[in-house]
């Protein structure tokens, strides 16, 4: 199962009430190559780059619907990093894994009560599943 990605999926508000030490990237299909689809203006293409990075996991060897990295990195904070296939495929009919990237500065995490789940706005509604 994998999802369609459109372009209010990369550039989905942030949640109401979010906390100021957050900085958002969205990594995935572009132009039929990986790389940044999206960030937020606090972050230099370079850094939204390597803030994507942070949050790889390789090369899934099935599709993700919906699944969550949770890592502490001494740069960025606490890194978390929402992954799913997208519907859209390569011109060689691959699918493309979408990582959504969310570093969060330890004031604005415990704002969230420690929670990453709370590190992202919630799912668009026009995000649909493909089967």
């Amino acid at each position: 199962m994998s999802t369609r990605l459109g372009p209010s999926d990369a550039l989905a508000p942030a949640a109401a009430g979010t906390p100021h030490g957050i900085a958002r990237a969205i990594w995935g299909l572009v132009d039929d190559a990986y790389g940044l689809a999206a960030r937020t203006p606090a972050l230099t293409p370079r850094e939204a780059h390597d803030l994507c990075r942070e949050a790889d996991v390789g090369d899934p060897p099935s599709e993700v619907e919906d699944a969550l990295t949770f890592v502490h990195v001494p740069r960025w904070g606490y890194v978390c990093a929402r992954l799913f296939t997208n519907a859209d495929r390569d011109s060689s009919n691959r699918a493309a894994l979408v990582s959504d990237v969310v570093a969060v500065d330890p004031a604005a995490f415990a704002s969230l009560r420690h929670d990453p789940f709370r590190c992202f706005p919630p799912r668009s509604s026009g995000r649909r599943s493909r089967r």
